[in-house]
């Protein structure tokens, strides 16, 4: 999983994240609270954007709907990839299938972002 910084030092993000590469489970910690995202559940046919925000009693939550206080950090995971293969059927036949790539974490990017107040506030 690749991370960057904008807008200040992780300290002044207010979070701090871990990743189970295994289960591709990624926790993020928050003043007030945790919240998990399994990011190959997340995964679609199209790339996925995830706002992550802290709420006026300092909980952090998914999404920026009110009444978010500050954008923690965004995920963005990237769609789905596939490969065709040639297969040989029972009967012989040539025939090509669309496969899906396994999930890779090196597609998905956690930007933390400072503690500026978003509009909603």
């Amino acid at each position: 999983m690749n991370v960057e910084y904008k807008e200040g030092l992780p300290q002044s993000g207010g979070i701090t994240y871990s990743l189970n590469e295994t289960t591709t489970e990624l926790t993020l910690n928050g003043v007030k609270g945790k919240l998990k995202i399994n990011l190959s559940a997340e995964q679609q046919d199209i790339p996925i954007n995830i706002d992550i925000c802290e709420d006026d009693k300092q909980k952090i939550k998914r999404g920026s709907e009110p009444p978010s206080v500050k954008y923690l950090a965004e995920l963005e995971i990237a769609e789905r990839r596939y490969q065709f293969e040639n297969i040989t059927t029972e009967d012989g036949e040539e025939i090509e299938v669309l496969n899906e790539i396994p999930f890779d974490l090196s597609q998905v990017t956690l930007i933390i972002w400072g503690t500026e107040e978003t509009e909603n506030a």
